[in-house]
């Protein structure tokens, strides 16, 4: 496979060369881009209000994802809701996105798409993609210039019913005629979620959306403290670079790189990676549950990081609230993270990720872990 630093440092370098390219071809992200500026020009990382909202607007999902960290349920936000978060705000957001589990399940989802056009906000809505409902994809059609983008996630094709279980036959099949009824390649985004139990699938997914002639794919790492499912950056270096050879084959442009934790893996090998982490959580954005409580990132959801609730406070109060820990990219109190280096660009990683695993740094990190 490979032996030393010469043949690491290749493949990260790799890796990094072809994210230069996406990144060109990459959607414009007015989140970064306000948030770098606020940084640079005014040494300040949280913006008035929220540029970005996430709308969890129902947990109820048809499928039954082991490594799924979002609790399951039936519960549905409604169209007051949305309108009270809206409302109440002095400035709206440029984005909200729509999620779940499976939005198109809310049976006022199309109320809340038109609510939101009409204020000239950007839409974006995250979804499985198994949607067999004539009436609800005509419905869908007839609104896709109000939509920015649609996120479908998918995880593996060649096992994608071991993944992810369900009561349907041939999802990927059910899939595919749905982004064919949509008929609009353009705005619409693949999200895998990398993990041991599909790092060889992700060809399939490739391919699928070369097939389809979709553009975009997201390759996000996995959220979990089980040990069977994490990938490890120092043990996967040359597959994440053979993922990268065949999205490039394949002209698939890729919206984040598999690596976990580059400022550590980099550091190891030799190299050195100066781009800074950007936690958008409780500092460009939110996220809402159901019930409309709200909280910082969709890792976050306890009561702990509960920032309140939209139905008796305004969000421009809520945004006021949340960890300190949060409001800046420089987070930690690790003492080996303070005198790391990388502090300035990784700032200890990323916070869920160590809550969740009762750390004061993020775990993924190899340098921490070595030492």
């Amino acid at each position: 496979m490979y032996n030393g630093i010469y043949e690491k440092q290749k493949y990260l370098n790799n890796i990094d060369n072809y994210m230069n390219e996406c990144r060109k071809k990459q959607p414009f992200d007015i989140n970064y881009y306000i948030y770098n500026r606020l940084k640079e020009e005014k040494k300040i990382e949280k913006t008035i209000l929220p540029l970005k909202i996430g709308l969890k607007i129902t947990n109820y999902c048809y499928f039954n994802c082991s490594y799924c960290f979002s609790k399951k349920g039936k519960n549905y936000m409604t169209l007051e809701t949305v309108q009270n978060v809206i409302n109440n705000l002095e400035q709206y957001p440029y984005i909200i996105y729509l999620t779940g589990g499976e939005p198109f399940l809310n049976p006022q989802v199309f109320d809340m798409i038109d609510y939101l056009y009409d204020k000239n906000i950007l839409i974006k809505i995250h979804t499985s993609g198994v949607i067999q409902n004539k009436e609800l994809i005509s419905q869908l059609t007839h609104r896709k210039e109000k939509i920015d983008t649609i996120q479908i996630s998918i995880d593996s094709i060649v096992n994608f019913e071991q993944l992810r279980p369900s009561h349907f036959d041939n999802p990927v099949k059910i899939i595919r005629n749905f982004i064919s009824e949509f008929n609009n390649r353009e705005k619409i985004h693949v999200n895998c979620v990398l993990s041991k139990l599909n790092i060889n699938d992700v060809y399939s997914v490739i391919d699928f959306c070369y097939e389809e002639k979709i553009s975009f794919l997201r390759l996000s790492t996995i959220f979990t403290k089980d040990n069977k499912l994490k990938l490890k950056d120092l043990e996967n270096v040359y597959y994440y670079s053979k993922i990268i050879d065949y999205a490039r084959k394949k002209n698939i442009i890729l919206l984040s790189d598999p690596i976990c934790h580059p400022w550590s893996v980099k550091m190891l090998n030799g190299l050195h990676d100066n781009k800074p982490l950007f936690c958008p959580a409780q500092k460009t954005e939110l996220e809402i549950d159901p019930e409309g409580n709200v909280y910082p990132c969709p890792f976050l959801y306890d009561d702990l990081h509960k920032m309140g609730n939209v139905n008796n406070m305004s969000i421009s109060e809520i945004w006021e609230k949340g960890k300190v820990e949060l409001n800046s990219t420089i987070w930690t109190k690790n003492d080996i993270c303070r005198d790391c280096t990388n502090l300035e660009n990784c700032g200890g990683g990323c916070y869920a990720n160590a809550y969740l695993h009762k750390q004061n740094y993020d775990p993924r990190c190899c340098k921490v872990e070595k030492e």
